[in-house]
């Protein structure tokens, strides 16, 4: 081979190497590309989380409309009005309706007061005559608050005999049917208090505490412990067969809402226990909600609940729930839509097929 051959050579070997090295780096430029725009997504989606909105309503429809969005394209919807043309809207006149802000005092005891002149002051002021009434017409009407009030209860207990069969060395006593006490030996403890502390604890969340105060202001001090220690042995001694029950009616119905949801309790050393909550179907007859605390967040729980039951469950897809049967386990359409309504928050999805439709 001469030098011009060569030379020829080398010039071609030195051109396709360079070709390689580029498509090499321009293979590696896409790469980075994309790993760029799925880190700007990234952030984009973890800012929206932080800052954005948390609502995952859609639009209205509109008249022209003939399919309701799925998600809420806000972006789509700003694009479409630069490019839409001037449209006249005929006017219209809106009624504007009075609030009725009257409320219904149909179900509250009505007690009626009479104003009645004093007899010092019933007589004319010209002849000193006595005033006959003649009318009682009702000026306004006003709703009474009465504060609790605290009574002791003395039961006493009627005692009989017979004095045909009572004799000197043998006599038949009766006694009256009479109520069992709710907590034994406890003079504070009766159902209407007992009640009343779980009601204010339980339903509008007045911890054990706050009552303390409350109730030695009302003249009866009664201790947080004591409070606490009432909630629990009513609970087991007294509500928990109505639990039982209640678990079980759950377990004949077909079909069951199970979810979980974290608490904080003082007593735990873990930073977060869970409240377990199975529930009925909206159209069963028997509507019904149980919650069950526990410790942790496993399957455990979900097993101890769901067994024997041989109806539908339908849970968020968490996977402690996988333990289910699939032909029994439904998903919550709820939570499928979040994940569609999330990827559409990042800037690239109007180049996907799917979107675009092609």
């Amino acid at each position: 081979m001469d030098l011009a051959g060569v030379f020829m050579y080398n010039s071609i070997h030195a051109y396709g190497t360079e070709v390689n090295e580029m498509d090499e780096k321009d293979k590696r430029i896409k790469e980075l590309e994309q790993q760029v725009a799925e880190l700007n997504e990234r952030i984009a989606f973890l800012t929206s989380k932080l800052f954005g909105k948390k609502t995952e309503k859609t639009r209205r429809l509109q008249e022209d409309d003939r399919q309701l969005d799925l998600f809420d394209l806000e972006e789509e919807q700003s694009e479409k009005t630069e490019d839409s043309k001037e449209a006249s809207v005929k006017s219209y006149t809106k009624k504007i309706r009075k609030k009725n802000r009257k409320i219904d005092t149909s179900k509250i005891p009505v007690e009626i007061v009479n104003h009645v002149m004093p007899d010092e002051k019933c007589s004319c002021p010209k002849c000193c005559a006595r005033l006959v009434q003649v009318a009682n017409p009702k000026i306004r009407e006003e709703v009474k608050f009465i504060p609790a009030k605290l009574r002791l209860l003395e039961h006493h207990q009627a005692v009989y005999k017979c004095p045909e069969c009572s004799s000197d060395d043998h006599s038949k006593i009766s006694k009256a049917p009479m109520p069992r006490s709710l907590i034994s030996h406890s003079k504070t403890g009766s159902p209407s208090i007992i009640a009343h502390i779980a009601a204010m604890k339980y339903v509008y969340k007045v911890p054990c505490y706050r009552q303390e105060a409350m109730w030695k202001l009302r003249g009866l001090p009664l201790t947080r412990q004591q409070m606490s220690k009432w909630m629990i042995d009513v609970f087991n001694n007294q509500l928990s067969p109505l639990y039982d029950l209640l678990l079980k009616e759950l377990k004949r119905q077909r079909f069951l809402h199970v979810d979980e949801t974290p608490y904080n309790t003082l007593a735990s050393e873990k930073a977060n226990t869970y409240y377990w909550v199975v529930t009925s179907g909206k159209f069963e007859e028997k509507n019904i909600a149980a919650f069950t605390h526990s410790d942790g967040r496993s399957s455990d729980t979900a097993k101890k609940l769901l067994s024997d039951f041989n109806g539908y469950v339908q849970t968020d897809g968490y996977a402690g729930y996988n333990f289910l049967d699939r032909t029994r386990h439904l998903g919550c359409l709820a939570h499928v839509r979040r994940y569609f309504v999330d990827s559409l928050k990042n800037s690239s999805y109007k180049a996907s097929k799917s979107f675009s439709g092609e």
